[in-house]
């Protein structure tokens, strides 16, 4: 069974559909009704429900504040601010389709608009 997925608010909801088109299972965190709740909790309920969350938001990325060892994997989406969910959302489906989706558990993925990179290891 593939991995599942927890969308943060700041991606359109539209997202779900992409993650469900390849057979995913997906939430997103408007449609949970949890708008506006702090990066701690919303990291604490993908980790409670063991999904990888997708992000826009950078404080993500921050190995520090966010050990890989600590979470079931983030993405963290890197993109022009004036990308359409339209851009999003291919952007999003070309990197389900690229990667091998085992490999992004417990992973810091960052996904930018020409590549993506995968960080498997905190820094030492």
């Amino acid at each position: 069974m593939g991995p599942k997925f927890l969308i943060d608010e700041c991606l359109p909801k539209s997202m779900v559909s992409i993650c469900e088109k390849q057979h995913l299972d997906a939430v997103h965190i408007r449609i949970l009704g949890l708008s506006g709740i702090p990066d701690e909790k919303v990291i604490s309920l993908a980790k409670k429900e063991k999904r990888i969350l997708i992000t826009r938001d950078m404080d993500f990325s921050n190995l520090l504040d966010y050990p890989i060892k600590s979470h079931c994997g983030l993405i963290v989406m890197r993109m022009p601010d004036d990308f359409t969910a339209l851009e999003i959302n291919r952007l999003l489906d070309s990197f389900l389709m690229d990667v091998e989706l085992n490999e992004i558990r417990n992973t810091l993925t960052i996904i930018e608009p020409k590549r993506y990179r995968i960080r498997r290891k905190d820094l030492d």
